[in-house]
């Protein structure tokens, strides 16, 4: 799929409604929220925040609400889907070699995305170097490996 971009653009369309993508879409406004306050998403301070795996950029179009959001993305049909959508700020790139430089964001969010490593805490570590000091790392992964079907060796989860 990653490759396929019909299949990107059918996903980006369906993702907009679908109750996994909205729910893990409210955890990370909640967790902003909570973490840093109504204010900053009025614009008091303007955040800059990664979407560590965009895909075609549904998350990273909610994040633009509480600053300067930026996209990474390894499957580049997903970027083009991103692009389409009029999302500037993505570039192709790799969990554990992320360009940009250390302390540079305030949050980075990595929802469904660091089962796909198999060094899983490389891309956490890389996701602390570019953290600032205190900065927000909102992270979502599948549960429950009794869960595990082919399902998850077709997309390439560890």
């Amino acid at each position: 799929m990653k490759d396929n971009l019909p299949a990107q653009e059918r996903y980006s369309e369906l993702s907009e409604s679908y109750f996994w993508n909205t729910a893990h879409n409210d955890l990370v406004i909640d967790a902003l929220t909570s973490r840093l306050g109504p204010g900053a998403r009025a614009g008091v301070t303007p955040l800059r925040i990664l979407d560590l795996g965009c895909g075609p950029g549904n998350t990273l179009r909610r994040l633009d609400a509480w600053g300067t959001a930026y996209g990474v993305e390894y499957a580049v049909a997903a970027l083009g889907v991103a692009r389409s959508r009029g999302l500037t700020r993505v570039v192709a790139g790799d969990g554990l070699h992320l360009p940009f430089r250390g302390g540079a964001m305030d949050c980075v969010v990595a929802l469904e995305v660091i089962e796909h490593f198999a060094d899983d805490l490389g891309v956490l570590r890389e996701a602390f170097r570019i953290l600032k000091p205190g900065g927000l790392l909102v992270v979502s992964v599948p549960a429950f490996m009794a869960l595990w079907r082919s399902h998850d060796e077709l997309y390439g989860h560890h």
